[in-house]
């Protein structure tokens, strides 16, 4: 086990990438309209910054996203293309690897 997280560690460097931004999140988009636009808004510091997470995912359809190491706490905000949205407060970014958006 140690062995494997040297060789990610070694390959995250050599992808000249801090440790820290390694951090992965699947986004699944369960739903039978497409995603447009999924927006991440930091919980802490001086100014809240907001990312743009995914654009554009189609329906049933499943994407990776790195997400910004500077903060965990996020406030989610998604707009689907029958102008539905989705809104979810306080999510651990850090203890997430997965996004299931559902109907």
């Amino acid at each position: 086990m140690r062995t494997l997280l040297i060789s990610c560690v070694i390959a995250a460097l050599a992808l000249g990438v801090s440790v820290a931004e390694a951090r992965q999140l699947r986004i699944e988009n369960k739903r039978g309209v497409a995603l447009e636009q999924l927006v991440i808004t930091a919980k802490s510091g001086e100014m809240r910054k907001s990312f743009i997470l995914a654009e554009n995912l189609d329906a049933k359809k499943v994407t990776t996203r790195s997400v910004p190491p500077e903060h965990c706490l996020y406030d989610v905000k998604g707009v689907f293309a029958d102008k539905s949205t989705l809104a979810a407060a306080d999510m651990n970014l850090c203890a997430q690897t997965i996004i299931r958006l559902v109907e």
